[in-house]
């Protein structure tokens, strides 16, 4: 089975989801895992505060190709996930 991960591409988010996707292949040795790197508001705006960017501003983007379903997931770093929130979407798990 194919399962597409989207992830920013910064170094915390990387560890992140190679994390993510080593226990996702413990659990199904069959899973074809491919990561796909996604630039939100936040990687391509780095000059102006991030108070100025709005909700979202290193999520938004990956939320909405999952919603596009272009992702099947996405591992976020949850201090950059709004309190306010899609409710189309949920958060399915937080890795220890």
């Amino acid at each position: 089975m194919k399962l597409v991960i989207g992830s920013r591409g910064s170094k915390l988010a990387l560890a992140q989801t190679y994390y993510v996707k080593e226990l996702l292949e413990r659990i199904d040795k069959n899973l074809d895992i491919e990561i796909k790197i996604i630039k939100t508001k936040g990687d391509i705006n780095q000059r102006a505060p991030i108070s100025q960017l709005g909700l979202g501003v290193f999520s938004r983007e990956l939320d909405i190709k999952m919603l596009n379903h272009e992702i099947d997931i996405a591992v976020h770093s949850l201090k950059d996930v709004p309190t306010l929130w899609n409710r189309d979407l949920t958060i399915a798990a937080t890795p220890e």
